[in-house]
């Protein structure tokens, strides 16, 4: 069995042959670039600070769903999906694993409204569009957004292809064939 180290979360000690094991893992070195801005001046501090404890309990969330406490896991994110992006994201994406993985109605409805109240949450943090940007995306530089806007379009962006993705589950009758497979 591996239990994680002491000195790195991420990184697991196989109690068989007590050697370490490293885990490749993007979401940790996000994180971690994340934090090395965290001295940016002015209440940006404050809102990245927010940002890496959404992250991070988003985070903690989904190791507790890979680690079959699915209710648990969606505790943790229910209290803050109305409000933080990352919960609301967190939320959705618990479910949307939880309805393609069982593929029953009831998840997939669940799953369906999660993902549609993430997408309205994400919206309230997205860089405001006037008509010139909706028209031509490429007028729109990287660099005039907030960290918070670009992380609110990415989410905005895993959220729009969790919906489509549920949208082919909807259908009952793609439902039996896969089922059937």
């Amino acid at each position: 069995m591996a239990t994680k180290t002491e000195k790195d979360p991420y990184a697991f000690e196989d109690s068989v042959d007590n050697k370490l094991i490293e885990t490749d893992d993007s979401c940790q070195d996000a994180a971690s670039d994340l934090e090395v801005e965290l001295g940016a001046p002015g209440g940006e501090s404050l809102q990245q600070e927010q940002l890496l404890d959404s992250i991070g309990e988003a985070q903690r969330a989904l190791d507790r769903f890979l680690g079959n406490q699915f209710e648990s896991a969606r505790a943790m994110m229910e209290p803050l999906a109305e409000t933080s992006m990352y919960h609301s994201l967190g939320c959705s994406t618990i479910c949307y694993m939880q309805a393609s993985m069982t593929l029953e109605q009831p998840d997939i409805q669940r799953a369906v409204l999660a993902t549609k109240r993430a997408l309205r949450v994400c919206q309230r943090y997205r860089r405001p569009r006037n008509g010139l940007a909706m028209a031509a995306p490429l007028l729109l530089r990287l660099a005039d957004f907030t960290d918070e806007q670009c992380h609110a379009e990415l989410c905005y962006a895993e959220l729009l292809l969790e919906k489509a993705v549920l949208t082919f589950a909807q259908d009952e009758s793609l439902i039996a064939f896969v089922r059937a497979a």
